[in-house]
């Protein structure tokens, strides 16, 4: 009933067609392989620069330090239930809002994962993602590429345990002290261990 514009073309107009491309490919061959290497040296460059300096740095988000954490609630959690207070108080506890999708999040991670190995005996790490149930296989597969073993919660309840740590960007993190409030996040200057450190040092205070 509908006729494509290929078949309006006669078979003879086809060849032509067809042999036009083909001595167009085979004149500016050398130059479409140029752009693929280019592109691809391009990419190449880009995710040795990111591995060697991390993720570009990026405005400011997230619940201030000094401000009281918000309740750590989670619709369903992978890697056991996290045994938690009310804002985490009485012990200091590391808060990692990631999500399987987020490349900076699987640059980031390793450091959490190294952290994790230092500080597992005297700090509680919990991951959240906004993520639901109907991303669980992703959630899984990057929880198990990256090696994490600290608690991470998902779904609706993860969503407005988030949005109480102010949280629009991806990857964040938040180290609460014993008194439940925020004593480090990722908008600070010092690293993590010294974030922990603060906390800890913070913790033997009280």
């Amino acid at each position: 009933m509908f006729r494509t514009c290929l078949d309006q073309i006669s078979p003879l107009e086809k060849t032509g067609l067809a042999s036009t491309s083909e001595s167009m490919f085979k004149e500016y061959k050398w130059e479409i392989i140029l752009i693929f290497i280019s592109v691809a040296a391009l990419g190449v460059t880009l995710g040795y620069l990111i591995e060697q300096t991390g993720p570009m740095p990026r405005m400011e988000d997230g619940l201030e330090v000094g401000k009281e954490a918000p309740s750590i609630k989670a619709s369903a959690w992978i890697n056991g239930t996290p045994t938690i207070s009310e804002n985490g108080q009485g012990q200091v506890t590391l808060v990692y809002i990631w999500s399987s999708h987020c490349l900076p999040c699987r640059f980031v991670t390793p450091r959490i994962v190294e952290a994790y190995g230092q500080y597992k005996d005297r700090v509680q790490f919990i991951g959240l993602t906004a993520e639901g149930p109907d991303q669980l296989e992703a959630i899984n597969e990057f929880i198990s590429e990256n090696a994490v073993e600290w608690p991470t919660g998902y779904g609706p309840d993860a969503v407005e345990t988030i949005i109480g740590f102010e949280s629009n960007l991806i990857p964040e993190i938040f180290i609460i002290g014993p008194e439940g409030k925020v004593v480090w996040n990722h908008n600070t200057e010092t690293s993590i261990v010294d974030g922990l450190e603060l906390a800890l040092q913070n913790s033997a205070k009280e």
